[in-house]
């Protein structure tokens, strides 16, 4: 077993006037592939490294099947790394880069041989062997740092941002790739990345934080359907959740003049706690171009991505505050407005998204 336990997991430089990160705790299932995601700065690093045992725990503790590991040296922490960087030998070719470890560790030769021969077909490495790395592409090498760790055979595979290196292309087939190896081998899995696409489509649960505080972890959809403060729901998806800052009157609620349509319930729970104002969260899908009823607004941006399309419209209505932001609208590729239309910008009261004003919090 290989399930992964931070408790109260904490990491403060010294001379920092704030911990890199504070008080994590996640639960990680044995075989999960779980993925951390935030924004540059946010402990997500940090917290892969302190897993690894490259950064220490200055409170709290962190446990690998069971066994508290806290203190444990990175190298018997049984736990392999994949960086961004490749970290490849390279006056070695692609089976001397794949063996060092093995035979650092005193491994019989038959079984190098044999480790690394499963692990070349299964990333089809097997023709580039006695290659050097300057011989091959970046998702080659890529590959290759991959069957390194996949030789290891560890309890735990840890990468950190591996595929920033590779172009749109490429990075989009080699996380298929990952995501079909974890599941062959049923390795316990954290991955780290600041590419939220490839947070929602490779991993079973994801980990958002923001400060080095842990905001919220659950599956991609639920991340998607129900994020927990408006730091979640403005970071997950693409394009971002459009926000909007309203005010709550007997009837309803009002962005300037232009009333909000949102669900019954909804509006009875608003109504009835007493908010004065609320933070409305839509997704550009959740918002109609309209030539009759909705949110006044002039296009200034079209952009076709051939089956759908994004549109940035500009509300027009003078009394809306924060009226210099653009509302992004998820439309179908075809029959798109011209920049310069006059449109209203209806919303599905069915998507609407509720935060508490000051603190950001989801309203239940």
């Amino acid at each position: 077993m290989a399930a992964i336990s931070y408790a109260g997991a904490t990491l403060t430089h010294p001379g920092a006037e704030r911990p890199s990160v504070d008080g994590l705790d996640l639960e990680i299932a044995d075989g999960e592939f779980l993925v951390l995601v935030g924004p540059s700065g946010c402990g997500k690093s940090t917290s892969l490294r302190m897993l690894a045992g490259l950064d220490p725990v200055t409170a709290g503790s962190i446990r690998i099947g069971g066994q508290d590991v806290t203190s444990t040296p990175a190298h018997q922490r049984d736990v392999a790394m994949v960086f961004q960087s490749y970290a490849l030998y390279p006056h070695m070719t692609v089976r001397q880069n794949m063996t060092f470890g093995l035979r650092i560790a005193g491994l019989a030769k038959p079984e190098v041989r044999s480790r690394v021969e499963q692990a070349a077909t299964m990333l089809d490495l097997t023709p580039y062997l006695d290659r050097k790395p300057s011989s091959l592409s970046g998702g080659q090498r890529q590959r290759v740092a991959m069957g390194r760790a996949i030789v290891r055979r560890p309890q735990v595979f840890l990468m950190d941002e591996p595929l920033s290196n590779l172009d749109a292309a490429l990075r989009t087939r080699t996380r298929t790739e990952i995501v079909r190896l974890q599941r062959e081998l049923g390795t316990t899995t954290v991955y780290v990345t600041h590419d939220q696409v490839e947070a929602m489509t490779m991993a079973d649960r994801v980990a958002v934080l923001a400060d080095g505080v842990l905001q919220q972890v659950d599956t991609p959809q639920a991340l998607y359907d129900r994020p927990v403060n408006t730091f979640v729901a403005g970071f997950i998806g693409s394009p971002a959740m459009n926000m909007l800052d309203a005010a709550v009157t007997p009837t309803g609620l009002q962005w300037g003049v232009s009333p909000l349509d949102i669900a019954p319930d909804l509006l009875a729970g608003v109504l009835g706690a007493g908010h004065r104002r609320v933070t409305v969260g839509v997704r550009p899908e959740a918002l109609v171009l309209s030539g009759t009823a909705g949110i006044p607004a002039q296009v200034e941006v079209v952009e076709s991505l051939g089956a759908e399309g994004q549109v940035l419209a500009r509300p027009s209505d003078a009394t809306v505050q924060a009226v210099s932001e653009l509302l992004t609208v998820r439309v179908p590729g075809r029959g798109l407005p011209a920049v310069g239309d006059h449109v209203r910008l209806g919303i599905d009261p069915g998507q609407v998204h509720l935060f508490h004003h000051e603190t950001g919090r989801r309203l239940p």
